[in-house]
This record gives C-alpha cells, structure tokens and sequence, in this order.
C-alpha cells in the first residue's frame, strides 16, 4: 500500500512539475506566474509533495537505484522551493541595506533554484521512470 501512495505523489510532483513549467515558458500564460498566489500555491505544492515523498522513501525502506532516484526528485523539488525563498530573502536584506554583502549570494540560490535543481529533478524523474518501467517488464 505505501508503495502504491509513493508512486502516486511520484506522479502528482511530477504532474506539478510540468504544469509550473509550462506556465513559465509558454507564451502568453505568463500572466498567471505573476500572482502572488499562484506562486505560493506552486512552491508550497511541490515542497509538500517532495516532502512527503522523501518521508514515505525513507519510511517504506526503498532500496538500491530506484530509492536514490526518488529520494532525488524529493529533495530537488525541496531545494527549488527552498532556494526561491533564500535567493528572495537575501536580496530582500541586500535591498534594504541590512545586509552588507556582495549581491553573490543571492545569484548563487537564483542558479540552484533554477538550474541546479530542476536538472536534479529531471534526472531523478528519468530514473525513476526507466526503473519503474523495466521493473516491470522483467
């Protein structure tokens, strides 16, 4: 049964996912990236999600490459999320003159957030996929 709701939140995040990014790269749907909440809507839905991935990976003792595959989707979706919030805070603090660093970190969660992470992401969402799939087959 905890398998069956791992692959399922497998396939929501994944769902989630693309849905977050078509909206930021097709045209003409930028318009619902720039609401606020859609924007809270979508980090908290994959932080949660990944969470609860990481959670259920962990906690169903899932082995060898496909619990590191998972286990790397999860924690990707977390850092996306994750970076977003520090790259914005630290460029809040930057801003507003509370912060008296050179504007390096905050370019260095913008890169994790948005290219460093989702790579991951793919990677674990393949590797994920290609097992599940020759699993199956064998």
């Amino acid at each position: 049964m905890g398998r069956k709701i791992i692959l399922i939140d497998f396939f929501i995040l994944t769902l989630v996912f693309a849905f977050i990014a078509a909206i930021f790269t097709v045209p003409g749907l930028g318009r619902v990236a720039t609401s606020p909440i859609f924007l809270l809507f979508s980090g908290a839905s994959l932080l949660c999600l990944g969470l609860i991935l990481v959670y259920l990976t962990i906690k169903e003792g899932i082995k060898g490459k496909t619990g590191k595959f998972l286990l790397l989707t999860g924690f990707s979706s977390i850092g996306i999320f994750s970076s977003v919030i520090l790259h914005n805070f630290i460029y809040a603090l930057i801003f507003a003159g509370l912060l008296k660093i050179p504007q390096t970190d905050e370019s260095f969660f913008f890169i994790l957030a948005t290219l460093v992470f989702p790579t991951s992401f793919f990677v674990g969402i393949i590797g994920t996929i290609i097992l599940l799939v020759k699993n199956r087959l064998e």
